[in-house]
C-alpha cells in the first residue's frame, strides 16, 4: 500500500466544517476568523475652486466701471468726512483742569499768628555773642557761634492758664532745625511762664547758630505737641 504525502502548508477547509483552517504541514492551526466585507472608502474631497469671486468682481468692474468706481469713491469720502468730524469733536472738547489750590504765605515780623491757646507777634530779631540776663554776669551764656534772638509778644487767647516755654520754639534755616538755648531762656525769664487768659508777656527765644547764618523761619508752638505756625524772619 502506498502512503499519500502530507499536503503543503496553507489554508484548507476545516475538517470540522467551521470555515478555513491553516495547515502548517504537520498539524492544524487556528480557525480563520469569519470574513467581513471592507467598508467602502470615503470619497476624496474635491479641491476648492479659487478665483471665481475675483472673476465676478473683475467682470462687474468691466461692465459698469463708472458706477462702481463712484460707489467706492463715495464710500471713502464718507469715511474721511466721518473721521474728520470725529477729530473736530475731540479737539473741541475742553480739557479737564484740576482746581488749583493757593498756598498761604508765611506771616512776617509784626503780624499776629495763632497756635492753640497762644497768639504770637514777633516784634524784632537781633544777634549777640552772649545771652541771658544782661544785668547779671553769672546768669549769662556764651554762644558757640552766635545767638539769634527772636523777641515776641505771647498772649493767652484761651479760657484757662497756659504755660509758655521758649524751648518749644524751633528755628529753620538752610535746611536745618535749631533748638532754643535752655539756659538762656531760664536766665532771661522766657521759659516755664504761666499766662492767665487774656494776659500777655514779652519773651525771647535765643538760638545758637553758626555766625552769619540767615535768620530763616521760626515755628511757634503753644506746647511741645502742637502743630505750630511759621513766621518768616528775613
Amino acid at each position: 500500500m502506498s502512503t499519500q504525502p502530507a499536503p503543503q502548508p496553507g489554508w484548507y477547509p476545516d475538517p470540522g466544517g467551521q470555515g478555513q483552517r491553516y495547515w502548517n504541514g504537520v498539524a492544524w492551526g487556528p480557525i480563520a476568523p469569519p470574513w467581513e466585507p471592507m467598508p467602502p472608502a470615503a470619497p476624496s474631497p474635491q479641491p476648492k475652486r479659487r478665483g471665481v469671486g475675483w472673476l465676478i468682481v473683475v467682470g462687474v468692474l468691466i461692465l459698469c466701471p463708472g458706477s462702481c468706481i463712484y460707489g467706492l469713491v463715495s464710500h471713502d469720502d464718507k469715511s474721511a468726512r466721518s473721521n474728520t468730524t470725529t477729530s473736530s469733536r475731540t479737539a473741541s472738547t475742553p480739557a479737564f483742569s484740576a482746581p488749583t489750590t493757593s498756598v498761604k504765605p508765611a506771616a512776617r515780623i509784626g503780624q499776629q499768628v495763632r497756635d492753640g491757646k497762644f497768639a504770637f507777634v514777633v516784634t524784632s530779631i537781633d544777634r549777640s555773642k552772649r545771652g541771658g540776663d544782661p544785668s547779671n554776669e553769672f546768669m549769662q551764656e556764651t554762644a558757640q557761634g552766635e545767638y539769634l534772638n527772636v523777641h515776641m509778644t505771647v498772649s493767652n487767647i484761651g479760657d484757662r492758664s497756659q504755660t509758655f516755654f521758649a524751648t518749644n520754639q524751633k528755628l529753620m534755616t538752610g535746611g536745618r532745625q535749631f533748638e532754643a538755648d535752655t539756659m538762656v531762656s531760664i536766665w532771661d525769664g522766657s521759659t516755664n511762664v504761666d499766662i492767665n487768659p487774656g494776659n500777655s508777656i514779652n519773651a525771647t527765644a535765643s538760638f545758637d547758630i553758626p555766625a552769619g547764618t540767615p535768620p530763616g523761619t521760626i515755628e511757634l508752638h503753644d506746647s511741645a505737641f502742637s502743630g505750630g505756625v511759621e513766621v518768616q524772619l528775613s
